[in-house]
């Protein structure tokens, strides 16, 4: 490994640090070297600004707005401060709750009305590589790709569940389920969840889920906190979808320059293990904590705690197409609308269902530059994407962030981006255009859509059983 190579990761890590605190402080005076065009100083809230209305009368939005990279952030934190403000029609529930919109991936029915209740998750024992013909969903305790499964430092077991919007279903059964490209404004969401205690409620988005687990005569009933959120968007524009990332504020500290990594209680590092990050050995960091692994299709819903860090902060490594301006405005966003001078803890009373949003941040997302061309490295379209290239979720897909830092005269030191191994979100949902890009028997190609996928599964299975 270039040594010159991994000193830049650190500086970009240690400036997306500081940036953050850079943007929470600024006022639009305040000067920002860098822009899109990389011309002229532009001033920091003009890098991206957001707005209070996101929050305080939220819309779901059908298009994204230009081409920049701020276009594509605003975009999806509009689309999350909808999905996650009360219904209109029930405000007791969020607006991802609503059922007879966002039907919940069940393993069976999920298209059907009287498919079980929003706030069921059924647990798997295992789960099948993401791109077999018969891939079946939802997997509740393992995460995609590799099966791992996570334990909060209190040693649950994490939870995961998936919604989808209704027209996914009328596509699915038409005549022609894969071709033409997923309905425009479709909508897909994969939530993590882990047990709160009952001081924690007030810190997160809650559901009271009624969960099977493996071997029990009954489901049990718990209070579970939204821990790591997935999106995904088409739009007539972007067919390919807007795939954006969001994680509660307490999951875990950066890998490497950690914020503050004693000073928060995080719900997957442990004090000791937060401690080594700041004062690293290879022993800590490699034995001791052993960051980001995690058991393979584990079918216990209590086990040892995971250590997690993120060794992407915003999905970016230094190497990425327009790295700086991806950080930059990631993290402007993230400082205008989260924490306590941030739009949200502004613009919302403590008592409404929305204050609670401050403490989730946007981790990146990704999209095409040009969807009438594929996503396919192998097929030399890595080119084609944008936004944050090593989006990963410490939550969601802990153990595909890439190789975990090592230490160099007393600092981590992390591998490079792509070198390392590490994935984005194109490399398991693969985009072809004009085509829904499901799996079909006769490819081992990963499709675009895996919800999409097994909901043409569970037709075909019903049409087949009458």
């Amino acid at each position: 490994m270039n040594l010159s190579k991994l000193k830049m990761l650190g500086a970009v890590v240690f400036a997306s640090i500081m940036l953050e605190a850079f943007y929470a402080s600024a006022t639009p005076d305040r000067q920002n070297r860098s822009n899109e065009t990389g011309s002229q100083p532009t001033p920091v809230l003009a890098l991206c600004p957001a707005d209070a209305a996101w929050i305080s009368d939220p819309t779901l939005p059908a298009e994204v707005g230009g081409d920049s990279f701020c276009d594509f952030y605003q975009f999806s934190w509009k689309a999350f401060y909808y999905l996650m403000s009360p219904s209109a029609a029930d405000p007791s529930i969020r607006n991802f709750e609503d059922t007879s919109r966002f039907p919940v991936l069940l393993d069976q029915d999920s298209c059907e009305p009287t498919s079980p209740g929003k706030h069921t998750v059924y647990v798997r024992t295992t789960k099948q590589n993401d791109n077999t013909p018969d891939f079946t969903l939802p997997q509740a305790i393992n995460q995609a790709g590799a099966g791992s499964t996570i334990y909060d430092q209190n040693g649950h077991v994490v939870y995961y569940s998936m919604s989808f919007s209704r027209d996914l279903c009328t596509k699915a059964a038409s005549a022609t389920p894969q071709q033409g490209n997923l309905p425009e404004n479709a909508i897909e969401l994969k939530f993590a969840w882990r047990v709160l205690n009952p001081v924690e409620v007030s810190e997160f988005v809650t559901i009271d889920a009624t969960i099977f687990e493996p071997g029990a005569a009954n489901p049990s009933t718990y209070k579970l906190g939204l821990v790591g959120f997935h999106m995904a968007l088409s739009t007539p524009n972007h067919p390919e979808m807007v795939w954006a990332s969001f994680e509660h504020h307490r999951n875990a500290p950066n890998c490497t320059l950690p914020d503050n990594p004693t000073a928060t209680a995080w719900s997957f590092t442990s004090p000791s293990c937060a401690a080594c990050l700041a004062t690293p050995t290879d022993t800590c960091v490699r034995d001791t904590c052993a960051f980001n692994t995690a058991p393979n299709n584990a079918t216990a819903i209590t086990g040892k705690p995971t250590e997690i860090c993120r060794l992407y902060p915003t999905g970016t490594a230094p190497e990425d197409h327009m790295a700086e301006t991806n950080i930059n405005v990631i993290n402007t966003l993230n400082a205008q609308l989260t924490g306590t001078d941030g739009l949200v803890a502004k613009s919302v009373v403590e008592a409404s269902p929305k204050a609670v949003l401050a403490n989730y941040r946007m981790l990146g997302a990704q999209w095409l530059k040009d969807p009438s061309i594929g996503s396919n490295p192998t097929l030399g379209q890595a080119s084609n994407q944008r936004g944050s290239l090593v989006l990963e979720n410490p939550v969601m897909e802990t153990t595909f962030q890439g190789e975990m830092p090592f230490v160099e005269h007393g600092v981590l030191a992390a591998v490079m981006g792509n070198q390392s191994g590490a994935t984005n979100c194109f490399t398991c949902h693969e985009y072809t255009p004009g085509n829904t890009a499901t799996v079909t028997e006769s490819s081992n190609r990963n499709g675009l859509s895996h919800i999409y996928g097994e909901i043409i599964n569970q037709i075909k299975l019903t049409e087949d059983e009458n």
